[in-house]
């Protein structure tokens, strides 16, 4: 049974008004007014001004008709698509520049009047309508960490689109023949029967992906709540914890300095005052990591990524332990050519190198080796500090990174720490397009290895 065009284009008509009031209620109740979904209003709306001319075409002028009404039905269709594509709030512009090229193309086609045959006008709508229904379907179903129903959708696309082949190789084949609302054909009816499924089905459908993704940004944000509370426990249980010990004792040393400098001996004075140093050192050590994490983790600390060369930031880093260096006596080997450098913050860098390098000096025996090492990787540089310390147990190395991980040792001789330095190094790398990775065996030395850009990045599209 061949129904009417008109008739047909009348109904969609009809529930296109519906699904435009349906979503302006939607919009006034719930309060969503973001870009999105007010863009697959508009496209409804210009669905409708466009099979409503198209149905009237031989009531008003012809151009109107077909030629303005097939831009806005095809309008209303691409933003529909765009809007299916972004329905995670996501715009992105490669998938929108997609779709706008045959829209141009068709908008050019039908903006002069011209004498152009029916069948002619079809088969040119039906390859581009293809291309954008096809384009859609592939991408919602390629799409990562994809939904169920931007999957369901992806398939009603692909589904429209063969529909819409089909019609434009039946047009080929009928080619003089067809007359479009004046000779009824089963294929038109097949398009028709496709957008009423896309119009009710399809608007529902969309209502639904956005519930669902609300729904997941809602599970996002009790996930990142949760990190964020056990990240302010574990900042107030170092502050308890790793300040009390050496505040405690600069307090205890202080007294006894105070009370009895009269009757100390000079080298039992001395030796106080280098441990007071040394707790002072701790804890002014401590307390940088802990200020420069929170910074990083709140998103205040700005990165001011500029070129330069690494062997002199590396030398900066051994320099100012030199002092522990001697203590125990170590042999530290920089390996690395000077006009080797990278895209990072320098200031970041500095922290996540002085960390580096003062573990491996902690937890390498008096008489150990320190090597470090820099080559150029393609797009990278890899910074590797290897040393013939204690090693760090396999199962550890997988979360040692982690801000989860509580995993603590003592140095060689007996220092002490806070387990923070290594989570800030891997904040900063990341923040930095870097990685940051170790090879360890206990008893055997670690490798830590850094890798930097060596140049600035491009920016590149959101993937769908």
């Amino acid at each position: 049974m061949i129904f009417q065009s008109k008739t047909i284009m009348l109904f969609m008509c009809i529930s296109l008004t519906y699904v435009i009031i349906l979503c302006l209620f939607y919009m006034f109740f719930t309060g969503k007014k973001n870009w999105v979904f007010s863009t697959f209003v508009l496209s409804k709306i210009f669905y409708s001004l466009g099979l409503l001319a198209l149905a009237f075409r031989f009531t008003i002028p012809e151009f109107i008709s077909q030629n303005i009404g097939g831009i806005l039905l095809f309008l209303g269709i691409s933003l529909e698509v765009f809007c299916f594509i972004s329905s995670d709030n996501q715009f992105r512009k490669r998938e929108l520049k997609a779709l706008a090229i045959p829209f141009a193309i068709f908008f050019m086609f039908n903006l002069i009047p011209q004498q152009t045959p029916d069948y002619v006008k079809g088969i040119f709508s039906a390859v581009l309508g293809t291309y954008t229904l096809g384009f859609g379907g592939i991408v919602l179903l390629l799409a990562k960490n994809n939904s169920k129903f931007r999957a369901v959708f992806g398939f009603i696309f692909l589904l429209f689109a063969l529909g819409w082949a089909i019609h434009g190789i039946h047009l080929f084949y009928l080619q003089e023949e067809f007359r479009f609302m004046v000779n009824e054909y089963f294929t038109l009816n097949i398009i028709f029967v496709l957008g009423e499924m896309d119009i009710i089905v399809g608007s529902f459908g969309f209502l639904l992906i956005l519930k669902e993704v609300d729904e997941l940004k809602i599970a996002k944000d009790k996930l990142e709540l949760k990190k964020l509370i056990h990240q302010k426990n574990k900042f107030f249980s170092i502050i308890a914890h790793d300040l009390r010990g050496p505040i405690g004792t600069l307090t205890q040393l202080g007294q006894n300095l105070l009370k009895k400098h009269e009757k100390i001996s000079p080298k039992f004075r001395e030796e106080i005052i280098s441990s007071i140093y040394l707790s002072a050192q701790k804890t002014f050590t401590l307390l940088d990591n802990l200020l420069q994490w929170a910074r990083s983790e709140s998103g205040t600390i700005e990165i001011k990524p500029v070129l330069f060369q690494l062997r002199d930031l590396i030398e900066q880093s051994v320099d100012l332990f030199k002092d522990k260096i001697e203590e125990k006596n170590l042999e530290v080997k920089i390996d690395m050519e000077y006009n080797l450098k990278c895209f990072a913050d320098y200031k970041m860098m500095s922290v996540v190198f002085n960390n580096l390098i003062s573990n491996a000096i902690k937890y390498t025996p008096d008489g150990g080796f320190i090597g470090i090492s820099g080559v150029d990787q393609d797009s990278q540089i890899q910074i590797a500090i290897k040393d013939s310390g204690i090693g760090i147990d396999t199962k550890v190395q997988q979360t040692i990174f982690e801000i989860d991980s509580d995993y603590l040792m003592k140095g060689t001789n007996n220092e002490g720490g806070s387990g923070l330095g290594l989570k800030l190094c891997k904040g900063f790398v990341t923040k930095n397009s870097g990685k940051i990775s170790l090879e360890s065996e206990l008893n055997n030395g670690s490798i830590f290895y850094v890798s930097l850009p060596k140049k600035q990045e491009k920016k590149t599209l959101i993937d769908a």
